[in-house]
């Protein structure tokens, strides 16, 4: 870090920073399209299975429409169990048909023979069932109670196929639910371990950037500070001394308010860079309120993920519901044929069994209808957290804007900076000035020689300073400075007077050689 530059560790550190963000948006969206795909199968195995409970209540109302008339023996106004049962048995074709339809597009070859099988075991079935009650009708219980056998028998194995292909569905559609609430969970974990990283990179860096910049740049103020209160002091000396210069006090007045007048300029600009720095600061505040309203954004998009969970379990709790009343009803429906058929002509009573039937299929359907507005509900939220995280991705790039506005206040440092450096130049031609002054006052060369081997010191110490900033700024420890051309030593002069004269205006040049372009470029700042 010691000879990077500037620019490069603050850029360094905003970048590394948009990468973390970015990883961390790229993992979240990535998870976010897995869990959409999921949802989608567990739509379709939802629809799926409200077709296989379609089938499972036509094949029930067809048992039950042909087991009541053969219980009552076709008599007039309770002969319509054939038409009934013709009209389940065109439902069961259909859903069949839809199922085939669905199973096909999905290429799920063992499914497509499943239900191809079934619906034989059903024409099977359904002929039975048909031949059953015109036994009852025409040869009575005996004939009737005969061929209930046989369609018992096939009924059961109908029964076997249907719970199979049931009891497979529901187990995959299980499987389907447990990888999305997986895939909710990894979500939520690497938002919280790539936000914490976030968060503590973030602190991390700018801790390190800030002293990185300001301890330098303290301690090369406090030394500048120090100089140049030892050169004021000299200087005054000077000044008093010079009192005796008549012919050049005007003109040393002159070039010392031009002096003035440059440092107010180098003031001035240097309240206009402090004032940069605290917009600059500012800026970073902004950015850690994005930052942290990203973050409220994630969490809402994983409270969104937890509660389509909930949704999806709750499906699952409908879809049980459904399966046990489709048993119930067979159960039901197959107690009444049977009590129905031994009673013989007293079966007529068992209407009231037909009508608990029906209303039990009624709950069927209602389940249903739950599970629907629970899958649609789940879609919302889906649509909601894909929002959350489009949010999230406006307020990345206000963070990116900021870094940009940043890097136009540091270009407006780094000009100030350069016309700090013109200031000094013009100080050190006003300098030259004097020196010519001066050398024509033979009387006073050997007064002003003391001060300024001190102030030659002193210079010294400047340049070295100058240079640490120059190599805190560029990063290159190859800075040249200029040296001061020897000279001839001065004469001694007695103790009390070596602190108040000296060669000041030989040397001045040298002491600020910011006026040589070519060895300082403010470019790279």
């Amino acid at each position: 870090m010691k000879n990077v530059r500037l620019s490069v560790k603050i850029g360094g550190g905003f970048t590394l920073i948009a990468m973390i963000l970015f990883i961390l948006i790229a993992l979240s969206y990535h998870g976010s399209q897995k869990n959409v795909h999921l949802l989608d199968e567990s739509i379709v195995m939802s629809r799926q299975t409200s077709m296989l409970q379609e089938i499972k209540y036509s094949v029930a109302q067809v048992q039950q429409w042909l087991t009541d008339i053969s219980a009552t023996r076709g008599l007039d106004g309770l002969n319509d169990g054939f038409e009934e049962a013709k009209a389940h048995r065109d439902t069961f074709y259909e859903y069949q048909g839809k199922l085939l339809s669905e199973y096909r597009e999905r290429n799920e070859t063992d499914l497509v023979k499943a239900v191809e099988e079934l619906g034989l075991q059903f024409d099977a079935y359904y002929e039975n069932g048909k031949k059953m009650a015109r036994g009852y009708i025409d040869g009575g219980p005996a004939v009737g109670n005969q061929m209930m056998g046989d369609f018992d028998a096939v009924a059961a194995e109908l029964q076997d196929t249907l719970t199979s292909i049931t009891e497979g569905e529901v187990q995959e559609h299980a499987t389907v639910f447990a990888a999305l609430s997986t895939g909710v969970n990894d979500i939520t974990w690497n938002i919280a371990i790539g936000g914490s990283v976030a968060i503590i990179l973030s602190a991390f860096l700018g801790f390190i950037i800030t002293g990185a910049v300001s301890r330098p740049i303290k301690k090369a103020t406090a030394q500048l500070t120090e100089g140049a209160d030892q050169v004021n002091n000299s200087s005054e000396h000077i000044a008093a001394a010079s009192q005796t210069l008549a012919e050049g006090t005007t003109e040393q007045a002159a070039g010392l308010e031009e002096t003035s007048s440059s440092l107010e300029e180098l003031s001035a600009m240097t309240l206009q860079n402090a004032s940069n720095a605290n917009a600059v600061n500012a800026m970073m505040s902004e950015a850690n309120d994005l930052v942290e309203r990203s973050s409220k954004s994630m969490d809402q998009l994983t409270l969104s993920m937890q509660e389509i969970a909930t949704a999806s379990g709750e499906t699952q709790k409908i879809i049980k519901t459904i399966d046990d009343i489709a048993f119930q009803t067979n159960l039901l429906s197959l107690n009444a044929a049977v009590e129905a058929a031994r009673a013989g002509e007293a079966g007529a009573g068992f209407a009231v069994v037909a009508d608990e039937v029906r209303n039990l299929a009624m709950r069927a359907s209602e389940a249903a209808k739950g599970t629907s507005e629970l899958i649609e509900n789940s879609l919302t939220k889906i649509q909601s957290g894909h929002q959350l995280a489009e949010k999230c991705n406006e307020d990345f790039s206000k963070v990116a804007e900021n870094a940009q506005k940043v890097d136009v206040l540091v270009g407006e440092i780094a000009t100030a900076v350069n016309e700090q450096s013109v200031g000094i130049s013009q100080i050190t031609t006003a300098v030259n000035e004097m020196d010519k002054v001066t050398q024509n006052n033979a009387a006073n060369a050997e007064e002003s020689a003391a001060a300024a081997e001190e102030l030659d010191t002193l210079s010294e110490q400047l340049r070295e300073t100058i240079r640490g900033l120059q190599h805190m700024i560029d990063g290159d420890e190859n800075v040249p400075v200029c040296r001061p051309p020897l000279r001839a030593k001065q004469k001694a002069l007695p103790e009390g007077r070596r602190n108040t004269a000296g060669r000041l205006m030989g040397n001045l040049e040298n002491m600020i050689p910011l006026g040589q372009r070519e060895a300082y470029d403010f470019e790279d700042f």
